[in-house]
Parts: C-alpha cells; structure tokens; sequence
C-alpha cells in the first residue's frame, strides 16, 4: 500500500492555509472591534479617564511576561506526555504549572499593588478628582494578575 504524497501534501497546504486565515483573523478581529468600539468609549469617558484605562492596560500589558513561559513549557509537556501514551502525567504537568502560576501572580499582584500609590501619586499627572478612581483601577489591575 502506498501513501499518494501528493494528497498527503495538498491536505498539509490546506491546513497551513486555514491555521494562516485564523492566526490572521486573531489579529484582525480585536483591531477591527478596536476602531469600531475606542471612539464612543473615549467620548463616553473623556480623555482623562480614557488615558488611565490605558495605563492601566499598559502596565498589564508590561507584566504579562510574569509567566515566565509557563504556558507554553507546559503546553509542549502536555503534547509530549500525549505523545508518549504516559496520560498519567497530564494530572501533575497541569497542577504544577497553575501552582506556579498562581504563586507568580500572587507575588506580581502583591508587588505591584504596593507601588500604586507611588505611580498615580508621584509617577502619573492625575487630576485630583480621578485620582481615587484610577488607583482603584490599578488595584483591580493588580488583583487581576
């Protein structure tokens, strides 16, 4: 029995071909809802408020690389423990990275929630009647990690 190549080879292009339409598409998309959404929100918040939320979205934004490849590292054990059939491994490889991970985030949020008030304080030109306002976005921010 022989493998004909070229079908093998078609149906490969066809996949590269639909996982290219929605990694595009996964860019596409939030820039798309991104131009449709941001100009009625800046006027609904003002620039003041707008500006903050994009600090705040900023500073997420910096610290994201707090996972330390986690995700992916555990992503590869996982295929590699499918791979092999050891499917009793799938249970600790999943513990162990959401242990990690929470840890991380406790210790980033905790981190970083001590610096708040130094950064709308002292960092950021806030105007006195935001400034409870855009700490607690920030606060939020940091219980979010």
């Amino acid at each position: 029995m022989t493998v004909d190549s070229t079908s093998e080879k078609g149906a490969t292009g066809n996949r590269i071909v639909g996982n290219t339409m929605l990694n595009l598409g996964g860019y596409m998309v939030p820039m798309v809802v991104g131009l449709v959404t941001v100009p009625p929100m800046l006027h609904l918040l003002g620039p003041a408020r707008f500006g903050a939320l994009m600090l705040v979205f900023t500073a997420l934004g910096y610290l994201t690389p707090l996972d330390l490849g986690i995700g992916r590292a555990a992503t590869r054990s996982f295929a590699e423990a499918v791979g092999r059939g050891e499917r009793e491994r799938l249970s600790a490889i999943a513990w162990t990275s959401i242990s990690f991970l929470f840890l991380i985030g406790i210790v980033g949020g905790l981190v970083f929630a001590a610096f708040v008030p130094l950064i709308v304080d002292r960092l950021l030109t806030v105007p006195p009647e935001l400034r409870l306002e855009v700490k607690t976005s920030f606060f939020i921010a940091a219980g979010s990690l």
